[in-house]
């Protein structure tokens, strides 16, 4: 928390400005002093090289001491190891001082992170409810229970007396994940293009729209994945325009892009490696099926959240389906293949005539009109939905392509299955309307879904708050 300034220091500042006011000091005349026989003195002494004395009590200036900068340590959250001469290895606990300190964009508000692990599947799952704030003066999760400060937020909901997801599962602080990494290493931060030769192919693992996609090892030390680009299936400026959009990118929720190889085919795109792969493959594996409906709706927050900061850079993925999501560790997601996406600076994006689309999963002003705006990744987002609650069933099921172009037409939207509750059927719902700016934000579908199980409780415009 910043630090605030107190009563103390205005009481500071009035006595400077009382000690500066001559008529309150005694022996001094009402008359402001001349300066110039000071500023004569200072400069007779460049000219004479002589000691300056203080023009009102004739006393030796007495030299004021160097301020010395604060020295900066931190602790090690983690332990690290280098992957490079340019980075350094320490442990959990080493105290370490900062030299050099970069700018980067700082957090704002405040967050409780819960983590839990459920039978029969032991999937651990880690969620984040977002603590508001009243005018600096109390905090809530939802209005019905504002408290005065942090802590006792944190042991209300430890107490186990609340009825919500927080109060009956949170019981005690859990060892911080491992932040995420955005780059191999130092050397490889802000630099594209790197020598093949460093890459080791350990294992294929699919096979995807535009190429292989191979698990493997940058300098037999860090675990990536490389994708092959086909040959003819995308040009190499197309490729390019997927690796710029995706190395520009910074979210927990979105694919990290580190590096290309581009000087020789097959053109190469190195990310990081996801353990549990694709969505749609891991809803249809055994893991997925034993996922609970609140993991689904985790599921479905994480990719909203990924689309809502793609949204706010201006840039529509155009293929946002199950298939396109990689999950990691404790059910992370993050939105990936990124080789339709497009940045459109006015919010829209006109395709090229003859363009192949999923139409399962296009907005029907896309395919019948060739246009895109963020809107059309919002009634794919409502099919992905559906795709994660049916465990990967394959949308509009016994309907082919051109059926569903003619029933999207006519109103047809999916009916909602039998294991989904209406509040959620109804956002989905919301997503597929005719008119796209009647569709949802993904700031909204992100705040619904990630806070689910509280989205009824919570209530900006109620009556006032009661402190607890």
């Amino acid at each position: 928390m910043g630090q605030w300034c107190c009563k103390c220091c205005s009481k500071s500042n009035s006595e400077d400005i009382h000690i500066n006011n001559q008529d309150e000091i005694p022996g001094l005349p009402r008359e402001p002093a001349p300066i110039a026989p000071a500023t004569r003195e200072v400069e007779n002494h460049f000219e004479r090289n002589q000691p300056i004395n203080n023009a009102i009590t004739n006393q030796p200036l007495t030299p004021q001491p160097i301020q010395q900068p604060e020295r900066m340590l931190v602790v090690g959250m983690y332990c690290f190891v280098a992957r490079g001469p340019t980075e350094l290895s320490f442990k959990k606990g080493d105290l370490m001082e900062v030299l050099q300190q970069s700018v980067s964009d700082a957090g704002h508000g405040y967050s409780l992170s819960l983590r839990s692990v459920r039978e029969p599947s032991y999937l651990a799952r880690i969620k984040h409810f977002r603590i508001c704030t009243a005018e600096n003066t109390c905090f809530f999760i939802t209005r019905t229970k504002v408290f005065q400060t942090l802590n006792d937020l944190v042991e209300y909901y430890m107490s186990g007396h609340d009825a919500t997801e927080l109060g009956r599962t949170m019981r005690y602080p859990c060892e911080r994940p491992l932040p995420g990494m955005y780059d191999m290493g130092k050397a490889t931060k802000d630099k594209w293009e790197i020598d093949r030769s460093s890459l080791q192919f350990k294992k294929e693992l699919g096979h995807g729209s535009f190429g292989d996609v191979w698990l493997g090892t940058w300098n037999n030390d860090v675990e990536v994945a490389i994708k092959l680009l086909k040959e003819g299936t995308m040009s190499t400026e197309a490729f390019l325009d997927e690796a710029r959009i995706m190395k520009s990118l910074r979210h927990p929720n979105i694919l990290v892009l580190y590096a290309v190889c581009t000087t020789e085919e097959p053109i190469l795109i190195i990310t990081e490696y996801m353990l549990d792969g694709a969505l749609l493959e891991f809803l249809r594996n055994d893991s997925g099926q034993k996922i609970f409906f609140h993991e689904q709706t985790y599921m479905g927050a994480q990719v909203a959240a990924g689309m809502q900061y793609l949204e706010a850079k201006q840039l529509i993925h155009r293929d946002l389906a199950a298939r396109n999501v990689l999950v990691g560790p404790s059910l992370t997601c993050k939105v990936a293949d990124f080789g339709l996406a497009r940045i459109c600076d006015g919010g829209e994006y006109n395709m090229r005539p003859n363009t192949k689309f999923p139409i399962k999963w296009t907005a029907p002003e896309a395919f019948l009109h060739n246009y895109f705006t963020i809107k059309s990744d919002v009634w794919s987002f409502g099919i992905l939905m559906m795709e994660i609650i049916t465990y990967g069933a394959v949308p509009y099921p016994g309907m082919g392509k051109q059926e569903v172009i003619d029933n999207v037409q006519n109103g047809f939207r999916m009916g909602k299955p039998a294991n989904c509750p209406d509040p959620l059927y109804e956002l989905m719902y919301s997503c597929w309307k005719a008119n796209p700016e009647e569709r949802p934000t993904f700031e909204r579908l992100h705040e619904f879904l990630d806070n689910y199980d509280i989205e009824a409780e919570r209530s900006y415009y109620g009556p006032q708050l009661s402190m607890q």
